[in-house]
Parts: C-alpha cells; structure tokens; sequence
C-alpha cells in the first residue's frame, strides 16, 4: 500500500556510502521522510575525513540534482548518475542531442533556451506553432500562449552510455550489503525507539559487516 501525501509516517532511513568492495564507509540515520540527496555532501565528508578520497561515486537516479552534481564536480568526483524521469516520460516532449533542442508530441521543435536559475534550460516554442496545434488545451498552462519545457543538463552527466551500465552494475554492491544486514543481522526492522538508538543499532552492524568482508577479502 502506497502512502498519501501528508499521511504521517513513523520509521527511520539508513543512508550509506560503500566501497566497490563493500566496506561501508559512512553512516547517517534520519527519520524516515527525509530525502536521500540532501544527506550526499555529509557522507563525502565524512569518508574522506577517514582518510579516503573518493574520484568516482555511483548512485540511482534518485540523486540527479544540479547541485549534487556541482558539489561533486567541486571536489573532482566522477559522478555516474542515471537521469531522473526524463521529459518524454514526464510531458512527452524528447530531446534531441544533436540539434540541441526539444521535440513537441506533434512534431515541432523548440525555437531557443533560456539558462534555469537552478540549472539546466527551460526550451520554447513557436507562440504561433502552438497557438495552432490541437494539444494546446491539455498542454498549455492557464494564460500561456506558447510551451516551455525545462531540461535538467550539467556536462558531468554526459557520461557514456557504456561507462554508466558498468557503473550501474557495480552499485548493486551497496545493494547487496544492505541485503545482507537486514537478512543476517536484522536490520531490517529496528530494536529500539529514538534515532540515537537506531543509530547505534545501524553502526554496530555495519562495524560487524565490515570486520566479515575484511577477512573474506583478507
């Protein structure tokens, strides 16, 4: 069951960092309708206090924000981040690389951009193309006379296709240690009450995943 928006909820987020060989490298606990992205930089940070210094990061789609992009690039990190939900899936607008420019459902190309204060673009079109076309009712918003789409963009994320499935491939291994704390040391549900609790409960399973990957790998 999906919950409502505004529906009070009750529970606590694990967010982690790990190496590609699995050994987590920061830890954060946050109540649990807190978003991941904003919590990013802290964990960074916290790894490299430890002495590591991070050139590459992989993480979901969900981490796809202009400013977690340039706080990486800031500190020479690689990012290898799938797009969030893009504009054809979102309005049914494509983009077109090549012409670098924005494809209408019928066919019309956007005629210019304009930088977004937050990043990317926000492409137009034709007043006149879409003052005529028959979707102009459901596409335009109240009072606009022609349609603007905006397009998250940051030449960081214009990693090859390639590089990013091999990326993608090697993230499951954040994946598979979370897999194996909540099925070996139940982490999946909490044992305590208060963030501080949970915290700790959190940190001592990591120290104990970590001491096991060190003498497998060992």
């Amino acid at each position: 069951m999906g919950l409502q928006e505004n529906e009070p909820f009750f529970g606590y987020k694990v967010h982690a960092t790990a190496t590609e060989e699995g050994f987590v490298t920061a830890v954060k606990v946050t109540p649990g309708n807190e978003a991941e992205a904003p919590q990013l930089p802290e964990l960074v940070e916290e790894t490299s206090r430890r002495g590591l210094r991070p050139r590459r990061l992989t993480a979901d789609k969900g981490y796809d924000y202009p400013n977690i992009h340039e706080y990486l690039q800031e500190r020479n990190i690689r990012p290898y981040i799938p797009e969030r939900a893009s504009a054809k899936k979102e309005t049914g607008f494509t983009y077109d690389g090549e012409k670098d420019c924005m494809v209408c459902p019928q066919g019309k190309v956007s005629i210019g951009k304009t930088e977004h204060q937050n990043g990317g673009y926000i492409y137009y079109f034709s007043k006149k193309d879409c003052q005529k076309c028959p979707l102009k009712q459901g596409c335009l918003g109240e009072g606009s006379t022609h349609k603007r789409v905006y397009r998250s963009e940051s030449p960081l994320k214009k990693v090859r296709a390639k590089c990013l499935k091999v990326a993608m491939r090697v993230r499951k291994g954040i994946e598979r240690v979370f897999g194996h704390a909540k099925t070996w040391h139940k982490m999946a549900r909490v044992r305590y009450r208060g963030i501080k609790r949970v915290a700790l409960q959190v940190f001592l399973t990591f120290m104990v995943t970590n001491a096991k990957k060190a003498v497998l790998v060992g």
